[in-house]
């Protein structure tokens, strides 16, 4: 009896000791401070970097020999052909554009925020960056060389939750890494050091997952003509390099750009309908939009994204962009390569060569040396060797981003009357031989059975002989 009260006391002591341990792990947990939610993971992109550009119609970029570079991206990514800058009655622009973009209403115009010493009152309203913070994620917003246009192109000035007083300095901002309300960093970019701030923001440990660039009027396409427009994007996304082979000291050739899920967007304010380029891998490739697009699907685009609630019932009633979107395939490396008639060729004749060229991003150049001091040009070129010899033709192809690939082969030249080629002969040859040595075979055979033949009728005589035994 007493081993049995026992027993049962001491698995009440366990059972205690079992309850206090489970007490004492809630408390703790009770008494840990709650951890904020994980920040969204973009359903198409986790980074965005805009760049505002000014004043130009699509058909004025797009497809223009005045802007190579513009085009050469396009290619490589998407394009709009029916974006309403001015759609569902945005005005006031440029302010009005930039204010549509980035808070989902239009209620200002041009010169509706001077450089104070405070935000302006329209600047109270929610925008794209609040939301973006309490989704726990980040912002980062520069200006070039001062930021001469002010809040008009860069609106980050007027709002009262990014505005930090760096922003109000009456020569021009003097940000360099400060923050606003929400979190956003802010920075002044100078052009004349290659906006090293942007860049090597862009190089940084962890850049923001929505960031804004403007540049200023002399280079944004406002003031400047399409083509030195275009000169300009190309040294800021490429430096010296190409789309492929970026200068690391550009946007294109900067570490974020190397991750994966980050999208450009060049994007112009005004006209209608404007250019605008999308490029990144998930974009889809080549693909050339219709649909009737403005600011409020941009950032309907933007929010839908992260999952983030629509800031105003226009942009929640719009439509995402989504057929820039859905990547259908990136164009494989660029490869090139020819053949030639007639092979082999005699001297006099016209020699037809005709190049074969896959990725990369067309249209291609293509440009041929014959080996023999000449030159030519196009996916098909004829040329005509004077005498016989060994001559190397080397073709040449470049595509729209300046990449180039080159096919090597060497072409004799020979006097030879006989088409028949190398192969040819063989057949022949085996052929020849194979009669022979059949014709040797059957008579060798012919032999053989003559002197059998011969053996059996000198047997049959001996047979037939008088008094021979049978």
């Amino acid at each position: 009896m007493r081993k049995t009260v026992s027993r049962f006391q001491e698995q009440d002591r366990r059972g205690l000791a079992r309850l206090f341990a489970a007490l004492s792990i809630g408390i703790i947990l009770l008494s840990m401070p709650a951890t904020a939610s994980a920040a969204p993971t973009g359903s198409s992109f986790n980074h965005i970097v805009i760049i505002a550009m000014e004043n130009q119609s699509y058909g004025s970029v797009i497809g223009s020999s005045s802007a190579p570079f513009i085009n050469s991206l396009a290619n490589l990514g998407t394009t709009i052909s029916n974006y309403h800058s001015y759609g569902q009655g945005i005005g006031g622009c440029s302010a009005g554009c930039y204010q549509a973009f980035t808070q989902g209403r239009q209620t200002v115009s041009d010169s509706w925020c001077p450089r104070a010493s405070s935000p302006c009152s329209a600047g109270a309203a929610p925008n794209i960056a609040d939301q973006l913070k309490t989704a726990g994620l980040t912002s980062a917003m520069f200006c070039e060389d001062g930021c001469p246009r002010g809040a008009d192109h860069f609106p980050w000035i007027g709002y009262a939750s990014t505005w930090n007083s760096c922003l109000s300095a009456s020569g021009g901002i003097t940000c360099n890494g400060q923050t606003g309300p929400d979190g956003n960093l802010l920075y002044n970019s100078q052009s004349s050091g290659g906006n090293s701030a942007f860049i090597n923001y862009l190089n940084s440990g962890s850049p923001a997952n929505y960031i804004w660039f403007t540049p200023t009027d002399s280079h944004n396409m406002h003031d400047n003509s399409v083509s030195t427009g275009d000169s300009y994007v190309k040294t800021l996304l490429v430096g010296t390099g190409t789309i492929s082979s970026p200068s690391s000291n550009s946007v294109l050739g900067s570490n974020l750009f190397k991750t994966p899920g980050t999208f450009l967007y060049l994007w112009w304010d005004e006209y209608d309908p404007s250019p605008n380029v999308e490029y990144g891998s998930m974009i889809n490739v080549g693909h050339t939009s219709t649909a009737g697009y403005n600011e409020y699907n941009g950032l309907h685009s933007i929010e839908a994204n992260w999952g983030l609630p629509y800031i105003t019932s226009v942009v929640s009633g719009d439509s995402s962009m989504s057929d820039i979107f859905g990547s259908s395939s990136t164009p494989g490396a660029l490869s090139t390569s020819f053949t030639y008639s007639p092979n082999p060729p005699q001297p006099g004749q016209v020699v037809t060569f005709t190049a074969s060229t896959t990725g990369g991003a067309p249209p291609y150049n293509y440009n041929w040396t014959f080996g023999d001091g000449t030159s030519g040009k196009g996916a098909t070129a004829s040329h005509t060797y004077s005498t016989v010899g060994s001559y190397n033709i080397v073709l040449t192809v470049t595509d729209s981003n300046s990449t180039a690939t080159t096919s090597t082969q060497q072409v004799s030249v020979s006097n030879s009357s006989s088409s028949l080629s190398t192969l040819t002969f063989l057949y022949v040859g085996l052929i020849a031989g194979g009669a022979i040595g059949a014709t040797a075979y059957l008579a060798k055979s012919r032999s053989r059975n003559r002197k059998l033949a011969a053996k059996l009728k000198s047997a049959r005589k001996v047979r037939s002989r008088p008094g021979s035994k049978s």
